[in-house]
């Protein structure tokens, strides 16, 4: 079995819905929402570098950004600040922007590191691209029978299938660490 691309899970939903005439571009749709709802269990990195101007506080953030892990002005290890502090040093996101408090004194760069929206259906792992198939069903079902996403016969298998995604993630990255930084419990 291999990965599959966008237009066999497009298919794939066609049979499972038994609806061969639904727009196909609907349901490149739902997958990707079904991406998107994927995207905090898959735990897909990324990273940036910016320029950084002095006298200037606010950068755009990545198009993929999903949650910033780290950010580094310099070399320096800048801390989140909740919306309401501005009197502490650190950044926040705001309106698809991270803004620097205080701006910087002087130009450099910015380093950020991140967990990212997935690009593309590949980057789901084979084992569970089936979730979203059963994303777009139920996407599909809750526009036909006009009722919410969870109250349609997909859904509860989905998000078991997602739980058990969300431990696949977890054990790779436990694999994945190096022996002296791992819990033993």
């Amino acid at each position: 079995m291999a990965l599959k691309t966008l237009d066999q899970l497009v298919e794939d939903v066609r049979r499972l819905i038994d609806d061969q005439a639904v727009n196909a571009d609907w349901i490149k749709g739902w997958i990707n929402q079904g991406l998107a709802d994927l995207a905090p269990v898959l735990r897909l990195e990324g990273m940036a570098a910016a320029n950084v101007e002095a006298g200037r506080d606010e950068y755009a953030v990545p198009q993929d950004l999903l949650e910033i892990r780290l950010l580094k002005l310099e070399g320096a290890i800048k801390r989140p600040l909740p919306f309401y502090d501005f009197e502490n040093a650190g950044f926040r996101l705001w309106n698809k922007a991270i803004i620097l408090q205080p701006a910087p004194e002087k130009d450099g760069t910015m380093e950020i590191w991140y967990w990212r929206v997935p690009a593309e259906v590949t980057e789901v792992p084979m084992a569970f691209q089936h979730l979203l198939i059963l994303y777009a069903a139920c996407c599909y079902l809750a526009e036909q029978r006009d009722v919410e996403v969870e109250q349609v016969s997909f859904w509860p298998k989905y998000m078991l299938g997602k739980r058990e995604l969300a431990k696949y993630v977890a054990q790779r990255h436990i694999q994945n660490m190096p022996r002296h930084l791992r819990v033993v419990r």
